[in-house]
């Protein structure tokens, strides 16, 4: 079974550091600017996930494009502690002859099947996607 493992180090105030691999990802809790809030690094790896899983499921189509943006909005609750209630993701496509039918079955996939991070969500907050072509 795999298993992931982050360890975390108090800076000062609220400001952590969080060793993730190799990599160092900077939390930040005070309107400063100097990292990261939690929960919006949550929707970042809502939107990480399921693009990896399009682009993925698009290239073993052999369907080109050139270029996949996604944004994802999350809904905080009035009451605490704040969760997401919704979530709303868009999948913006470029290219030119873009294969809609394919893109719509592999971003469905994504959504339906495949992206576990989604999946997740899903157990919380009521998420919602659209597809948009440029």
């Amino acid at each position: 079974m795999k298993k992931h493992q982050v360890e975390l180090e108090w800076k000062n105030d609220l400001s952590f550091n969080i060793g993730v691999d190799e990599h160092l990802i900077v939390l930040d809790g005070v309107d400063e600017n100097k990292g990261l809030c939690p929960k919006p690094l949550m929707l970042a790896s809502l939107a990480g996930c399921t693009a990896m899983d399009v682009a993925t499921i698009l290239k073993e189509m052999r369907t080109k494009f050139k270029t996949l943006q996604i944004q994802v909005s999350g809904e905080l609750s009035a009451e605490k502690p704040q969760t997401y209630t919704q979530v709303h993701i868009i999948y913006h496509f470029s290219g030119k002859d873009l294969d809609e039918e394919k893109i719509r079955r592999a971003v469905k996939i994504s959504v339906e099947e495949q992206c576990g991070v989604l999946m997740m969500f899903k157990k919380f907050a009521e998420v919602s996607h659209e597809i948009k072509f440029n």
